[in-house]
């Protein structure tokens, strides 16, 4: 099973258009290396090949002190206007949002004082790629139809794989799936 390596930004490079498009955008704003210090991991639907022509990109970041994070990325980041700042709290924990634009692809920070592989959508993210890493490009094209016809990503997922229950939660289960479970899931 062939899983998505966060750290490894070359499938995006030689991607779909909107992949290497990101993948430019990223190495030509430097945006990782600027936010080093905060261990950034790009997530989202873009690394997993489900993206459509308005998915942003989302950066994933640990900050412990988010007035640190937002002085650091105001600093490292006000070049980028307009920045949009956003506080709110996303799953019971104080979240930073940073968004901007930078050739044409719009980032979003997403700053929680936790670690980045323990958060929600990291956790979506290896369920996903866990499941496409199975059911390959067949699943990805069925999930990419589900998505034209409006379903949410989890939800397409679960739609898919013909599972009930909260989309949401049900992905949680595929987190740590081996593969002949995952199999077996998609046999039925």
């Amino acid at each position: 099973m062939q899983l998505l390596n966060v750290h490894d930004l070359s499938n995006l490079e030689t991607g779909t258009p909107r992949q290497q498009a990101a993948y430019h955008a990223i190495q030509n704003s430097r945006i990782l290396d600027l936010l080093q210090d905060f261990s950034p991991v790009l997530t989202g639907l873009i690394p997993l090949g489900l993206e459509e022509e308005s998915t942003d990109l989302d950066v994933l970041v640990e900050a412990y002190d988010l007035d640190k994070f937002l002085l650091h990325a105001y600093r490292s980041l006000q070049q980028h206007v307009p920045l949009t700042i956003e506080s709110l709290i996303l799953d019971s924990v104080n979240t930073l949002i940073v968004t901007f634009r930078f050739e044409k692809v719009t980032f979003n920070i997403v700053a929680k004082p936790m670690p980045v592989h323990q958060t929600t959508p990291y956790r979506h993210m290896l369920a996903m790629s866990r499941l496409l890493a199975v059911g390959g490009d067949q699943m990805r094209k069925g999930i990419r139809e589900l998505k034209a016809e409006g379903l949410k990503t989890e939800q397409a997922f679960a739609t898919y794989l013909r599972i009930e229950g909260n989309p949401y939660e049900v992905l949680f289960e595929f987190e740590r799936a081996s593969e002949e479970a995952i199999r077996h899931i998609l046999s039925k």
